[in-house]
This record gives structure tokens, C-alpha cells and sequence, in this order.
């Protein structure tokens, strides 16, 4: 039996807010900033090792996004993440104590996706550690899955 036209489209339209549709706005060698422009969610994903340029461009255009464009909800999807090398490491710091505390207070939620290797997940423990060192106000929760963070950024 099909439900008339109008229970469709609330079923349709409901199942559609419980999933972001992400569109690249730009990649490198260390990963990928997406964004959903319905929800307001910026997505960075993060590969492998990950060298100071590539950090620099994509937190840069993230920060951006945020500051200017109104978004409030950050997905950090770390699943491919192996490590930040040294001098990666050092600007990050500098990174979240200068420009992520600025612009914190425009953002609602941040959803991390945990690494699947050992060495990625020291260096994204230390990462989501610093953030909340410097700005424990931030509503921030760690995800074994995409899944669970996008829920949790939706709801």
C-alpha cells in the first residue's frame, strides 16, 4: 500500500535531515574540507600523514567557512589520519590558541571521527585534547563512526 502524496514527502524530506550531502570545496595531499550548506556543517578529513601547507590551506579555508560564512557545526573525520609531522604539530597549537579560540563561540557542536590506527589516534587524542584545554566551552564529542557524528551534529 503507498501513502498518499503528502505522507511521502514528510517521510522524504524527514529522512533527508537525518543525513548531510557534503560537497568538496577543496582537497590536498592532507586531506579534504566539504560542507553541507543546508545544515551548516563544515567537514575536514584528515589523510594520512599530514604536512604543515596542507594543514595551513585547509584549517585556514575551515576557519573561514566558520568566521564568515556562518557555519556552526564541525565534522573532523580522522578515520585515514596516521600523524601530523613535527612542524604540523607546532602550527596546530598555534592554530587552535590563536584562531580556533576566536572563533569558537560560532560554533554550536564539534563531532571528531577517532582514527583507526594506533599512531593516528595519539596524534588525534593530543589534537581534540588541546581543544578542549583551551576552549573547554566547546561542545565537543569524540565518534567511532561518520554515522554517529553526523547524528549527533543533527540532533
Amino acid at each position: 500500500m503507498k501513502l498518499p502524496l503528502t505522507q511521502r514527502i514528510e517521510v522524504i524530506t524527514e529522512a533527508s535531515l537525518l543525513k548531510p550531502e557534503f560537497q568538496l570545496l577543496f582537497r590536498n595531499n592532507g586531506g579534504e574540507l566539504s560542507i553541507d550548506s543546508l545544515r551548516r556543517i563544515v567537514k575536514l578529513k584528515w589523510f594520512s600523514t599530514v604536512k604543515k601547507k596542507d594543514a595551513i590551506k585547509l584549517l585556514s579555508e575551515a576557519a573561514d567557512v566558520v568566521e564568515f560564512e556562518g557555519f556552526h557545526k564541525i565534522l573532523i573525520d580522522r578515520t585515514e589520519l596516521v600523524e601530523f609531522e613535527t612542524e604540523t604539530r607546532i602550527w596546530l597549537g598555534k592554530f587552535i590558541r590563536m584562531r580556533a579560540k576566536r572563533i569558537a563561540p560560532k560554533v554550536s557542536k564539534l563531532a571528531t571521527v577517532n582514527p583507526k590506527s594506533i599512531q593516528g589516534s595519539i596524534f588525534g587524542n593530543l589534537s581534540s585534547s588541546l581543544i578542549s584545554l583551551i576552549i573547554p566551552s566547546l561542545d565537543m564529542q569524540r565518534f567511532q563512526t561518520q554515522k554517529e557524528a553526523e547524528h549527533w551534529l543533527l540532533h
